[in-house]
């Protein structure tokens, strides 16, 4: 079966897609080659000037595939078409106010600070993508792709302020591609846009999109893959198509690891594909086939710069996580996965009693209620999910399995890919690691209404729609009030003097840094230094957490590790001297605390923040004021 594409939509998806797939080649590529992309503000702008072109001519290309058509969109019902407006509504709400959001206050989220926003800082010092050097095992190895984006973004615009925003692209990615193939599938237009915008509407895409975490991107990555790889099989071949196909995969292989396990389940399924329309005698034309195979192959093949660095640095290409088999490791690496996880310590207490598939039913139950923080991990994919989409997941099944309908066949495959995805997924209990679940509920619940409609069964269909706007509605309000912690920056903001107004976007204010930011850490003056020290990581602490809060600061002080496993604190003074650090912060329990507390050469103040924090002076001028004063 051919579907004729709306060349809008089309356009669009493959502009989303081209646009950061067209970046990370350009930066990744140049510092393969040697060369230092991110060195300054003139070869960033150029990487973004060149995506931009060739983001516009590809969009060209898509518009000029398609012939102009109106939308399929009569004999919907009046309130349908109003219930579905409000679904339209609140998904563009739900898109841009945490877009602007994220674009205002700073990362406050764990895993951000950690290791995402501090590899970019390293990677700006460097001029380049490196192989960082760092006590933290993983700033290295996790593919990088959205931070390879926001870096290019930091470099071009010499602020950390826009690189949690980048993940937006890939949740548009997601939802106009399930846009596109709900149209193709004959579903008309008020209710494809609405399981686009159910999509957005997602209570943990809305929490996670701006918290520089890449669950949300990910999600709305692989939205895209499963989509395009549903809707190839719908067309004759199509360049376009075909080249949308492999950035989305790039994109999903660049974003996260399993990401090569879902890529390998999609050619699984369109060889699959492939197969049984040869079996059936379906007109296939193998050279035009092939030929969109190696395009979109080609443009996929970026994605796997990752697993080659992991290759090439490690040689393991699933660098951290060891691969073994049968009680021998084939390729080292730091952990399991589930040692890489941390599942013991990120399941909650009460799942932990619970076998795998009564985990997944409890976090999707929402028994605690509605999702509030980025990576909740009792809920997250709202109430619509049990109580409407997976009713609807069943009963298309069956109804795919009673009397084929070639119209629904490619959500069908899309559903098979997804289920199949699900579970290949560690974790698939935790909503922000399966968000893309939602892309086959989503379209289920189109057709659905579709069906409904056709049917002439109006007050099943506004009852459904009513619950549907309502459960939805509901939970992305609640989430829209926490996004990028903008509850508690208000609640902040009304506790604290008038004054933080006039500087709302600085990371070290109190009402704007994470709650495990303590104020007097700020007040210790250390965001105003060229150079900042602290002592290495250690087991069981947040110190590499503070690399995170110090990458947004303006200007952004560069972060030294002064190696302190020892009790030489000479050495370590002198290195922290050397590397042009003022002070040099410790956690309690460094082995070299106490000869430091000892040494009259510098001073030693507390702070809390994270951990239990020293802050040694090694400025000579403060030890002069301070034996002044004494005398």
């Amino acid at each position: 079966m051919t579907a004729s594409l709306d060349r809008r939509l089309l356009s669009a998806l493959v502009c989303v897609l081209s646009w950061p797939w067209s970046v990370q080649l350009a930066v990744v590529a140049a510092s393969a080659a040697g060369a230092r992309p991110l060195h300054g503000r003139a070869q960033a702008l150029c990487i973004l000037l060149g995506a931009s072109l060739l983001t516009a001519a590809l969009g060209r290309v898509a518009w000029r595939s398609q012939r102009s058509q109106p939308a399929y969109d009569e004999g919907t019902p009046a309130p349908a078409r109003w219930l579905t407006s409000c679904l339209c509504a609140g998904g563009i709400l739900s898109f841009v106010l945490p877009l602007l959001l994220g674009a205002t206050l700073p990362v406050v989220a764990y895993d951000a600070l950690w290791y995402r926003l501090p590899v970019i800082a390293q990677w700006l010092d460097a001029g380049a993508i490196r192989w960082v050097h760092a006590d933290d095992q993983f700033r290295n190895g996790y593919p990088l792709g959205q931070e390879a984006v926001s870096a290019v973004v930091a470099a071009a615009t010499g602020t950390f302020q826009l690189t949690d925003v980048t993940s937006f692209l890939f949740v548009a990615s997601g939802a106009l591609t399930l846009w596109l193939l709900a149209e193709a599938c004959r579903i008309r237009r008020a209710f494809a846009a609405a399981a686009a915008a159910t999509f957005v509407l997602t209570p943990m895409v809305i929490l996670n999109a701006s918290s520089g975490y890449v669950d949300a991107a990910f999600g709305g990555a692989t939205v895209a893959l499963l989509g395009l790889a549903a809707l190839l099989g719908m067309q004759t071949p199509s360049a376009i198509l075909a080249v949308a196909l492999g950035m989305a995969a790039a994109n999903v292989l660049a974003l996260k690891g399993t990401g090569l396990v879902f890529c390998a389940v999609v050619c699984a399924t369109l060889a699959v594909r492939h197969g049984l329309a040869r079996r059936a005698q379906v007109r296939v034309r193998s050279r035009d086939h092939a030929w969109q195979w190696l395009l979109s192959m080609g443009c996929a093949a970026p994605g796997l710069f990752w697993h080659a660095r992991n290759l090439l640095h490690t040689g393991n290409p699933m660098w951290p996580v060891a691969v073994r088999f049968a009680g021998h490791t084939l390729l080292p690496g730091v952990g399991s996965m589930e040692e890489i996880l941390d599942v013991a310590n990120n399941t909650p207490p009460e799942l932990l009693p619970l076998s795998d598939w009564l985990r997944v039913a409890t976090t999707w139950a929402q028994w605690s209620g509605p999702a509030q923080v980025f990576d909740e991990r009792l809920a997250g994919l709202g109430w619509a999910w049990p109580c409407l989409a997976l009713p609807a997941l069943a009963v298309f099944a069956w109804k795919l399995a009673r009397r084929y309908r070639d119209h629904a066949a490619p959500i069908g495959w899309l559903a098979l890919m997804t289920g199949l995805c699900f579970l290949l997924q560690p974790m698939h209990w935790w909503s922000r690691y399966t968000l893309w679940v939602w892309g086959a509920g989503a379209l289920v619940l189109a057709i659905e209404a579709e069906h409904l409609t056709r049917n002439e069964r109006h007050k099943t269909l506004l009852a459904g729609l009513l619950l549907f706007n309502l459960l939805t509605l509901g939970e992305a309000g609640v989430a829209l009030s926490q996004a990028s912690g903008a509850g508690t920056a208000l609640l902040r903001w009304s506790d604290h003097d008038v004054r933080y107004a006039r500087r709302p976007t600085d990371a070290h204010l109190p009402i704007n840094a994470a709650w495990w930011v303590a104020p007097s850490f700020w007040s210790l003056g250390l965001e105003h230094d060229a150079d900042v020290c602290r002592g290495s990581f250690k087991a069981g602490s947040d110190d590499a957490i503070l690399d995170g809060v110090f990458a947004q600061l303006s200007p952004r002080p560069r972060v030294h590790v002064v190696l302190d496993d020892d009790d030489d604190w000479t050495r370590v003074r002198d290195a922290a001297r050397a590397a042009g650090c003022q002070q040099l912060l410790l956690l309690q329990g460094s082995p070299v605390l106490a000869r430091a507390r000892r040494d009259a050469q510098v001073s030693v103040g507390s702070a809390v923040a994270f951990d239990p924090l020293f802050v040694v002076d090694l400025r000579s001028d403060t030890l002069a004021h301070a034996a002044t004063t004494t005398r």
